[in-house]
């Protein structure tokens, strides 16, 4: 009996010790040298590089895993020579790498030599460019121990944040950066209808009567044409009355007579044979033909009226069809020149005294996908309306603009009429928040493989950037592009956030 009592105490205490152990290991001051990793961010003007490095410890290996992106893009670093040197006091290491072991992944091993505080150089040369990431405050330790215990410590925390990897990242429209400081003055939001400008819009009328007969077969609205190209034929071939053909052929023949009868009566005229003013009354006869033959012959020939394109555009909109009976004066044809575009948002009347402080605008195109400032359109304001009409109750404000494909005239386009600025406030792009039920967050960077979940309460929106009022500092790098897709990735079930990442 006491054998087996002594049997099952020892069987506990040794489950004991096992579970202390194991408490150790995962409070993290039981972990091994290569269990534990720093993670280290630094920015240059052109690149982020991200590294996950072991502890630095005098005399022992160092191994680093550095990820370099490119700030334009946010595209993985390719086809360059990287070499990483630590530097401590006036002593310092390094190592040259030619070839990335995945695209934008350089791995690297260094062996301190020294203790101390010093920094970690990236430089990078990539064609003739040349540039220099900088990581500073790196303990190198002589004592195993104390590296181990001091880099647990400095781990980010990471229970409610999201890991969302390099590799994800550079697959995706993504991008990271800091919130705007600046002014930002009241909005107002408004539709807007699109129409070409006055001057770039033309509408060709017919200048005789006559049936419309298409030159190629064919006219189409949206059709490219040039200046002087004809387009379509007002004929009156097999008609009674307003004959083209036959008007022509008359004029004609009443040209020729006169002329003849104006010549005959000159050479009578020198002998004395007939009258100044029978002669007179010739050449009267011959410049009233000649005008009408000569307006005739410019606008008609035998086979009809050509009707030509006046400018270099686009067949906006056609009026006719193919064998339409026509009477003079008759629209036939607008052609819109790809130059300007104008815009008439309509605003409420309860924004009326805010119209007068309105300096520019925001303009997003019916996709949605285009948005763009005045500046970019090389744009102007040309007035806004001071009365209403029966037939609206809102407001006009009349914006002009350059060309661009997306704002398609006879569609409609979101215009975001802005203030002059008041008060300092920061804000970031629309595409940084994401909404649900009513409230908006964004993700602050922790690490650019981590992002912690914050929610932001917000101010005035111009479509393009959105004031935020509270919840975000100036310094805080957020997710600027890509945020839905982080989002995705807080909530799957199927996807390893370190799918594909290289350890």
């Amino acid at each position: 009996m006491n054998l087996l009592y002594k049997s099952i105490s020892t069987l506990l205490i040794g489950l004991f010790l096992v579970a202390c152990n194991q408490s150790a290991d995962n409070s993290g001051r039981g972990h091994a040298h290569d269990e534990v990793k720093l993670s280290l961010t630094a920015y240059s003007d052109n690149y982020e590089v991200f590294a996950e490095t072991d502890p630095w410890v005098v005399g022992h290996n160092t191994d680093i895993l550095a990820h370099f992106t490119g700030l334009i893009d946010f595209k993985p670093l390719e086809n360059a020579r990287v070499t990483v040197s630590l530097v401590v006091g006036t002593k310092g290491i390094r190592q040259t790498r030619v070839k990335a072991v995945r695209p934008g992944i350089y791995s690297f091993t260094l062996q301190p030599v020294v203790s101390g505080r010093g920094e970690l150089r990236f430089e990078i040369e990539k064609e003739d460019e040349k540039d220099l990431v900088v990581v500073k405050d790196i303990q190198v330790y002589k004592d195993e121990h104390d590296a181990i215990h001091d880099a647990d410590e400095a781990e980010p925390p990471s229970a409610n944040a999201i890991q969302f990897t390099k590799e994800q990242s550079w697959k995706i429209d993504f991008a990271t950066g800091y919130p705007a400081e600046g002014t930002f003055g009241a909005v107002i939001k408004a539709p807007a209808s699109v129409a070409a400008a006055p001057s770039d819009e033309v509408v060709i009328t017919a200048r005789s009567s006559g049936l419309v007969r298409f030159i190629s077969g064919s006219i189409t609205e949206g059709q490219n044409v040039r200046a002087g190209e004809e387009l379509l034929r007002i004929v009156g071939k097999g008609m009674v009355d307003n004959n083209a053909e036959v008007k022509w052929n008359q004029a004609k023949s009443d040209f020729e007579l006169a002329r003849a009868d104006y010549e005959r009566k000159q050479k009578l005229a020198e002998e004395r044979i007939v009258s100044q003013k029978a002669l007179m009354e010739a050449k009267s006869a011959y410049e009233k033909t000649r005008v009408e033959w000569s307006n005739l012959n410019q606008s008609l020939n035998r086979s009809g009226e050509p009707v030509l394109a006046s400018l270099e555009g686009y067949v906006h909109q056609l009026y006719v069809n193919n064998g339409q009976f026509v009477e003079a004066g008759t629209p036939l044809v607008s052609i819109v020149r790809t130059h300007r575009i104008m815009l008439r948002a309509m605003v409420r009347q309860s924004h009326l005294t805010e119209l007068k402080n309105v300096e520019t605008a925001h303009i997003i195109a019916q996709s949605g996908e285009r948005k763009y400032t005045l500046e970019e359109l090389n744009g102007r304001i040309l007035s806004y309306g001071r009365s209403v009409s029966r037939e609206s109750y809102l407001l006009p404000v009349s914006i002009e603009v350059d060309y661009r494909p997306e704002l398609v005239a006879g569609g409609f386009a979101d215009v975001f009429l802005k203030s002059k600025p008041a008060g300092h406030v920061i804000s970031v792009p629309e595409s940084a928040l994401v909404e649900e039920q009513g409230n908006f967050f964004v993700f602050v960077q922790v690490t650019p493989e981590l992002f912690e979940k914050r929610e932001v309460k917000t101010g005035s929106a111009d479509g393009i950037e959105t004031e935020i009022v509270s919840g975000l500092a100036p310094r805080e790098r957020i997710v600027t592009r890509g945020a839905i897709l982080v989002k995705l990735a807080a909530v799957s079930t199927t996807i390893d956030p370190h799918a594909g990442h290289v350890h």
